[in-house]
Formats: structure tokens, sequence, C-alpha cells
């Protein structure tokens, strides 16, 4: 097998293999990182083993169900070294006084990669925010405060999902990065640095 084509097939793995989370098969999951990588989402900033311990309990706890729809990354190599950017969509379900109620964030991921003894492996992934939706499921009410005042209180690019985040009383680390802003050319910016450096 041409060496580019295997390297390409195995960062796409891992970029797709994120939605192992929704189906909770956490070693494989924790495989597709390097020890102690970050990973930023709207309800989490810090290293993966926290990210899973979190997500662990919140899929023990039961409530909301999510599910990650990932595109083809579009990736980049140099040596021992790689980056992705990558569309995906993020869907929660979510049981509310009122009833159910879908939300739909479309983002991007960027990650940073190694070469490692074991393979490729993430080393970070943050998440760029594009818009989103909230959706009730039926005929249904939506009982709890989604009025244009408290949405205000974040991003237009993730409010819906940062306010579901609020109501299933998760606290939000900080704001996240949108696109077309200047956190946004950071990224690129340093992603582009951080692939010419020597691993």
């Amino acid at each position: 097998m041409d060496k580019n084509f295997a390297d390409i097939y195995a960062l796409q793995c891992l970029v797709q293999n994120f939605a192992l989370r929704d189906r909770g098969e956490w070693e494989s999951f924790q495989n597709l990182f390097t020890p102690g990588a970050r990973i930023h989402v709207t309800w989490y900033d810090g290293p993966i083993e926290g990210f899973i311990e979190a997500s662990r309990r919140l899929a023990a706890a039961g409530g909301a169900q999510s599910k990650h729809q990932i595109w083809t990354p579009r990736l980049q190599i140099a040596g021992s070294r790689a980056i992705a950017d990558t569309d995906i969509a993020i869907m929660v379900r979510l049981k509310i006084p009122a009833g159910e109620v879908d939300v739909t964030s479309w983002a991007r991921f960027h990650d940073l990669f190694e070469r490692r003894p074991e393979g490729w492996r993430i080393t970070q992934r943050r998440t760029v925010y594009e818009k989103d939706r909230l959706d009730p499921v039926g005929d249904t009410t939506l009982g709890v405060d989604w009025s244009p005042e408290t949405l205000a209180a974040h991003p237009a690019a993730y409010k819906h999902l940062a306010r579901l985040m609020e109501f299933l009383g998760r606290s939000l680390p900080g704001p996240s990065v949108c696109a077309g802003t200047p956190e946004e050319a950071a990224i690129f910016a340093e992603q582009a640095a951080w692939l010419t450096q020597t691993a």
C-alpha cells in the first residue's frame, strides 16, 4: 500500500471514529488520542482523560442522546505531524418538562496529530461552531427559557447548544471558537506553524 495513502486512511479513521463516543466504546475511543491530549467542546476544555470520564458519567446517567455526523477531513501531512479540518454535525435529543426537543449544531473539528510508535494519534482537538437550531419533536411547547434574551448570553453560532448544556446543569468552561472570527484565524495560523515544527 502506498505509504501516503496509508497515512491518509489512518488519519481519516482517527477523525471519524470520534463516533465511538456515541456508542460508549471507551477503550477504543481513548486509543484515538495521545495520553494527555487536549480537547475543547462546548461543555468541556481539558485533557482527554477527563473528557472520557465525564462522558462515561453522562452516558450512565441517561437523559440526552447525542450523535455526531462526521464528514471527510481536509488533511495536511508533514512528516510525523498532520492537521485536519473536518465538517461535523452534533445532534442531541433531550427530554424537557414539555416534551422532547432536538438540537442540531453545525461545526468543525480542528485536529493536530502526531505519528507515534503505535501509529497516528490525535494530540489536540478544538471545535469551531458555525450555527445551530432547536426543534420540538412532535407537538410540544418548550417549557424551558429559550427566549431571545436568554439565548443572547451565548455566541450566535452555538447559542442553542450552549443553552442546552446549561439546562443539563453543565458549566461552560468559557467561550468556544466561532467561524469567521480572529480566534478561528489564530487556530489556522497555529496549525500551520505546528505542522512545520520537528516532532
